[in-house]
């Protein structure tokens, strides 16, 4: 039987969710996080790929999530611009009959 190396903290499931949670909030770096934790940056990636595969959905990266909230932003802005001209142009076809 082969002996098991001692790589490190063991952490539970649990823990790593809310590990991978603040890392996702953007509340720390993963620098900062593998530092605090004593693991290795890779080793956070391995998690968020675990977590990925038990969710069963790719996780955004923070460039996509940043993306997609200005997407998020513009198309708000779009629907209520669209808003706009769609009352003007009421006005303007009551206005001129």
């Amino acid at each position: 039987m082969a002996k098991r190396v001692n790589r490190g903290p063991h952490f539970t499931e649990e823990a790593r969710a809310k590990a991978l949670a603040l890392l996702e909030r953007g509340d720390v770096t993963r620098d900062q996080l593998a530092q605090e934790l004593g693991v290795s940056r890779t080793t956070l990636w391995r998690w968020e790929k675990r977590q990925a595969e038990q969710d069963g959905a790719t996780r955004l990266s923070s460039g996509e999530r940043q993306r997609l909230k200005a997407l998020a932003k513009e198309n708000e802005r779009l629907k209520l611009e669209l808003e706009i001209l769609k009352k003007a142009r009421t006005f303007s076809a009551k206005h001129h009959s």
